[in-house]
């Protein structure tokens, strides 16, 4: 999984023009470290087919405004550099566990 890199953010890397993957979290946060050795896998798993990128709120929280958030976990899906899906909150241990989303 891929640092968002300071003072950037995801942009730079999101311009490569793969699909990524972007979860943005913060310290001390269960859901997101519950989460993280998934997103690690699938990281690992689709390298060559999707970004996974890593943005920690504390070393990066202006693009908490910037995308506003409100959540941790959030997980931002983009196509061609375009937000295409959110999920925001823990999502749960099943995929149909209750979460705000716009996918």
């Amino acid at each position: 999984m891929l640092p968002s890199g300071p003072r950037h953010g995801p942009r730079p890397i999101l311009a490569v023009g793969h699909p990524a993957l972007v979860v943005f979290e913060t310290p001390g946060c269960a859901p997101c470290e519950q989460l993280r050795p998934t997103l690690d896998q699938l990281a690992g798993e689709f390298r060559d087919r999707v970004l996974v990128v890593r943005v920690v709120d504390s070393a990066e929280g202006w693009l908490a405004a910037r995308y506003h958030l409100s959540f941790v976990p959030t997980l931002l899906f983009w196509r061609g550099g375009v937000e295409q899906c959110r999920i925001k909150g823990d999502p749960g241990p099943r995929p149909s566990a209750p979460t705000s989303t716009s996918c």
